[in-house]
């Protein structure tokens, strides 16, 4: 049985420097995990013998359409395509991203565009996101990182110039939509992934850049089938929050009965939801929150002995810490949508020893799939996915489950 040698990075990544990142050449300690299939080939019987133990994602990493696959094989893989909302793409992923004009090699040359001063907080996990799945492929690559600072259009072109001048072909941009309108608009030469915002805000879209923002209309339609016919609000004045919000109101048939905006933490929380005690009992309360007051609006509904008829949220309060800032009765009825999926639990302790975790973080899990599937349809295309999200209109196609908390851990409903 094969070993698989995962090597434990402990540097200083320097981000926002406009220098080539360089792996340190001290011994290093090693974390061994044992590989639990041995063998470059899966046969019908070892494809079966998975299915029927319910390792479904290594079944459908190890498939392959062939006339020796028996019918009971093929129809197993569709199953699980139309149960993970595959079925509009076929055993490849592929979509209509144009990878010909970009040269192959054997080399993985990345490019991260940061404009710090607008999404600086976002960069290191996606740094280390990136750095993760690299590590984990055991290639050789090369990752520089461009500080546009800003995303004005002069400072994203000249970085742009920057990054064209220095060789690379791929770029990963970790914009917001504003910034992802301009790449849009002005290049075509570079293959360029955007892992930050969604297709549907960028309007001039090209056939070289995709896209993994999350859907929070979709995750919006699925929570309004847990709610009643009485809707209340909760968000504060983050563009984001706002958008969900109108989201919420132009597609809910249900009454909104209170709406309320908590901007500054230091709002009194506690004497509005006492204020407004009978709009909010038996109500369906969206928490359109960062998580810390998310966690402050459900511990102070619990202390009044508020019973909502359901407490809902996006993907924004999908994290452990939500059990340490809340105690189980205020989160008896919460139902959370999230679009984050089951991943290689190798490349997971990669991600673990750099310090990022994209099992709740949905931009860095973002970003390892849309560097998977670069380095599987342009670097390695005999290399099957490590994610099955498929890519349809140059966007990620995210599969949507809600979960509620219990026992200190998310359990998924199915519905």
């Amino acid at each position: 049985m094969k070993k698989i040698v995962l090597l434990c990075i402990v540097s200083v990544l320097l981000l926002y420097a406009n220098t080539r990142s360089l792996i340190s050449k001290i011994p290093l300690p090693e974390t061994i995990i044992i590989d639990m299939y041995d063998g470059d080939e899966c046969s019908l019987a070892c494809l079966q013998m998975l299915y029927n133990e319910g390792k479904y994602f290594t079944f459908l990493s190890l498939y392959r359409d062939s006339e020796d696959l028996d019918q009971d094989i093929r129809n197993s893989f569709q199953e699980l395509k139309i149960a993970l909302n595959l079925q509009n793409s076929n055993s490849h992923f592929r979509s209509n991203i144009n990878f010909t004009k970009f040269q192959s090699n054997s080399d993985m040359k990345i490019a991260l565009l940061v404009p710090r001063k607008i999404i600086g907080k976002y960069s290191i996990g996606i740094a280390n996101s990136i750095l993760s799945y690299l590590i984990y492929k055991n290639i050789k690559f090369d990752f520089e990182v461009f500080d546009c600072n800003d995303e004005s259009e002069d400072s994203i072109q000249k970085a742009l110039f920057d990054i064209k001048n220095s060789g690379y072909q791929f770029v990963v941009a970790a914009l917001t939509p504003n910034g992802a309108n301009i790449v849009s608009n002005y290049e075509d030469d570079l293959l360029i992934f955007i892992p930050t915002v969604n297709a549907k805000y960028v309007q001039n879209q090209n056939s070289n850049i995709f896209f993994g923002g999350i859907d929070y209309q979709k995750q919006i339609d699925i929570l309004l089938g847990f709610a009643n016919e009485r809707v209340a609000i909760f968000d504060d004045k983050s563009k984001l929050a706002q958008e969900i919000s109108q989201t919420i109101k132009e597609n809910s048939s249900a009454e909104i009965v209170y709406e309320q905006n908590i901007n500054n933490i230091k709002t009194n929380i506690s004497y509005m939801i006492k204020a407004n005690k009978d709009k909010l009992e038996d109500s369906s309360i969206f928490l359109n929150l960062p998580l810390v007051k998310s966690a402050l609006v459900a511990s102070q509904l619990s202390s009044y002995k508020i019973k909502p008829y359901a407490l809902l949220s996006t993907q924004v309060n999908y994290h452990p810490m939500l059990f340490t800032l809340t105690q189980k009765q205020d989160i008896e009825q919460l139902y959370i949508a999230n679009s984050i999926s089951e991943q290689d639990l190798k490349l997971k302790e990669i991600n673990i020893l750099l310090g990022t975790n994209p099992s709740y973080s949905w931009i860095d899990y973002s970003t390892a799939i849309g560097v998977d599937y670069v380095y599987t349809q342009l670097i390695s295309i005999d290399t099957p996915r490590l994610f099955f999200e498929p890519i349809e209109n140059n966007q990620i196609t995210y599969k949507i489950r809600v979960f509620q908390p219990e026992n200190f851990g998310f359990k998924e409903l199915f519905f």
